[in-house]
């Protein structure tokens, strides 16, 4: 479903020529691609870590505070939860809170580097599309989450040296350029969600067409 509704919010944003703002949500989308592929293939204990770091930030929601200077903002939920009577979330909370009683705010330690050579060990999912998102996306889709000068103005080729950004028909067609190449590599990207999962459910019909259609991404 997040999956799905990312790719949905993309081209909903591209269609009004939203291009900046594709970028993150294009940086999310590959991350949890990338997430849901390595959860396939990680250990229990990563596995259950993904599970255990939902339980104990929906705990920790219930009570929250941001203190800056003097001033404190403070969200405390109407609904109490006693952790001595929930050991399993009480494991949870336990699990992902530092030494000097910080939430930790990853549910894994592992890189998306890591990630990806994990999958990658599995030999099933070829990798390859998923490092060049990594090296086309979502640095520039970090930049444009976090608001930095080049993170504003980079989607119309502001910092391209061969790119001539006083022209601004260049500038639209620089743009229709990077969205174009976002389509179809998520494209290729969902293809091989659908029929890794068809394949394992044994979804023949699903899986065929999604070949087809795959090939026919490809072939574009």
């Amino acid at each position: 479903m997040g999956i799905s509704s990312n790719a949905q919010a993309i081209v909903e944003l591209a269609k009004k020529n939203f291009g900046n703002e594709v970028y993150p949500i294009a940086r999310g989308l590959i991350e949890r691609i990338i997430t849901f592929f390595y959860i396939q293939f990680c250990d229990e204990n990563e596995l259950a870590n993904y599970i255990d770091y939902s339980k104990q930030k929906s705990f920790r929601k219930l009570d929250r505070n941001i203190r800056i200077n003097d001033k404190t903002f403070t969200i405390k939920s109407s609904v109490s939860i006693d952790l001595s009577v929930h050991p399993n979330l009480r494991k949870a909370v336990e699990k992902f809170t530092s030494k000097n009683k910080k939430p930790i705010t990853r549910w894994s330690r592992a890189s998306l580097d890591k990630k990806l050579s994990i999958i990658d060990d599995a030999g099933i999912i070829d990798i390859a599309l998923l490092m060049i998102a990594l090296e086309t996306i979502f640095d520039d889709g970090s930049e444009a989450l976090h608001g930095t000068l080049y993170g504003c103005t980079f989607h119309l080729g502001t910092y391209d040296i061969s790119s001539n950004t006083d022209d601004q028909e260049e500038k639209s067609v620089y743009h229709r350029g990077n969205l174009t190449a976002i389509f179809f590599l998520f494209a290729c990207l969902l293809a091989e969600i659908n029929l890794h999962v068809a394949n394992n459910c044994g979804l023949t019909d699903i899986a065929e067409l999604t070949t087809d259609t795959y090939e026919q991404i490809k072939d574009l």
